[in-house]
């Protein structure tokens, strides 16, 4: 499944997948993996995710997977 949320603000804020995979200092193949559904990433990276993304709610971002432990 592609994570369409996930996708748009990433989009939103840096016009591109590299653009926010080069931010993180990640490849953009990760970004890739994880928009795709591909890869989940644990709590602190979707916290690190959210916070480079200015998006306080993580679940609106990471929905679809068991993530209620995000607090």
């Amino acid at each position: 499944f592609m994570n369409r949320e996930l996708k748009a603000a990433i989009i939103r804020k840096f016009g591109t997948q590299y653009a926010f995979a080069a931010t993180l200092g990640i490849r953009e193949a990760v970004v890739s993996q994880v928009v795709n559904g591909h890869l989940r990433l644990n709590k602190d990276d979707r916290r690190l995710w959210a916070s480079a993304l200015g998006v306080g709610d993580r679940s609106t971002l990471f929905s679809g997977g068991n993530h209620e432990n995000d607090s």
